[in-house]
């Protein structure tokens, strides 16, 4: 029975450490980065918008991850189709819509797993691959 109230005795007065501790600010050193999941994939073919073709890309000549399609729209392959749309806002935001399903959909699709602090750079021979933000350097495969 004595054991028992030691036992017991301990544990309560450690509690509040335990909690303490489990409450402590992370350091940079311990801190585990989590990676963003993203879709990747090189696409082409006709470029359907509300079901309007509105130009053709050549096959897998764009390659981009949902996550940076918006950024893709703004490249110079799409100047054509961007045209053909008369593009506004709210074209614009259709064509982003249309891609990032043809990504999705894509039966080379693959999904990547981008470090923190990184920016996807989808190409025809690495779809999964990056670079590190401004500020940030590669090594071991993450971006610190």
């Amino acid at each position: 029975m004595h054991s028992f109230t030691i036992i017991s005795l301990t544990l309560a007065a450690l509690s509040p450490l335990a909690h303490a501790a489990a409450h402590l600010p992370r350091t940079g050193l311990d801190a585990r980065p989590h990676a963003a999941t993203n879709v990747c994939a090189c696409i082409g073919g006709v470029i359907r918008v509300d079901g309007t073709d509105c130009g053709t890309l050549e096959p897998e000549s764009l390659c981009a991850c949902v996550s940076t399609v918006a950024d893709a729209v703004a490249s110079v392959s799409l100047a054509p189709i961007k045209a053909a749309l008369a593009i506004g806002a709210a074209a614009e935001a259709e064509l982003v819509a249309s891609l990032k399903t043809q990504i999705q959909s894509s039966p080379k699709r693959r999904t990547c797993a981008h470090p923190p602090h990184s920016v996807p750079a989808c190409s025809r021979e690495d779809l999964c691959g990056f670079t590190c933000r401004s500020g940030f350097e590669l090594s071991n495969g993450l971006c610190f």
